[in-house]
């Protein structure tokens, strides 16, 4: 039997090109000069990837800004989080 053996850096893994985002380059400026985006030559981690498309659904679906779909998202991530810590908390009883 023969094995093949893959050598590859878990970072690497966990990053994704910032143009699967499919959003117009000024737009990509603009979430990196807010803040709202830290792009490493033209990739981003995973997690940020899901957190802008989630911003841009949020955006698109209620009509707010982006300031305002950013704050949205980080308080929907720790509802989230509260929300997990809460189901452990019972589970321990």
């Amino acid at each position: 039997m023969k094995y093949l053996c893959v050598h590859c850096h878990a970072e690497e893994l966990d990053r994704v090109s910032v143009h699967r985002l499919q959003i117009h380059p000024g737009m990509l400026e603009l979430l990196e000069d807010m803040g709202i985006l830290e792009a490493e030559g033209d990739t981003i981690h995973l997690e940020e990837f899901l957190r802008i498309k989630r911003i841009l659904r949020l955006r698109k679906s209620l009509g707010v800004s982006l300031a305002a779909a950013s704050i949205i998202a980080d308080l929907l991530v720790r509802m989230e989080d509260m929300q997990q810590e809460i189901r452990r908390l019972r589970a321990g009883r």
